[in-house]
């Protein structure tokens, strides 16, 4: 089954995957915006004959249907979910608490689909791989943060090698 990896991830609550987060939402110094785009509002689902809801976007609160994530599934635009434009993505940016870094989801919308990116390194290779693009600020056993200026942050998504890309379809 798809892995809803919007917003919130579910590698973030098994101890033996790694999380990679941010110093700060990104791009960093780029204005968060207030609403989810117009365009993109609506009910999604995993396959484009699906029936099951994967995710609802609303003009500023998102709903998850995954059984992976927190019981509280409804998530609005605020200090600890923040949204921004950068070139053709928008960048959902939650605040993780446990491991006090942002975690960042870009996502692109169009004919009624969602691609959503989840930054997926094998643990072995992450740190090396990340810091040929950005600085590390901070690194455990099951964490990296990283802290990219915009140009970093603008080769980082241009690279397909270090992204997983789900894609979820608009239900009519």
């Amino acid at each position: 089954m798809l892995r809803y990896s919007f917003f919130l991830v579910s590698f973030l609550f098994f101890s033996s995957c790694l999380t990679i987060g941010f110093q700060q939402p990104q791009p960093a110094g780029k204005k968060q915006l207030e609403e989810f785009p117009h365009a993109l509002l609506g009910t999604y689902t995993d396959s484009p004959a699906g029936e099951e809801i994967a995710l609802i976007l609303r003009p500023n609160s998102v709903y998850l249907n995954d059984n992976e994530t927190p019981a509280e599934n409804d998530m609005y635009l605020s200090d600890s979910l923040v949204l921004k434009k950068f070139k053709r993505y928008y960048i959902a940016n939650y605040w993780d608490k446990e491991k006090k870094c942002w975690i960042i989801y870009p996502f692109q919308g169009n004919q009624g689909r969602v691609m959503v990116y989840d930054l997926s390194l094998e643990k072995e290779n992450a740190a090396k791989t990340l810091s040929g693009f950005t600085p590390i600020v901070r690194q455990d056993s099951d964490l990296i943060v990283v802290d990219p200026n915009r140009k970093a942050l603008k080769r980082m998504l241009k690279d397909p090698t270090i992204w997983e890309i789900d894609t979820l379809y608009k239900m009519k």
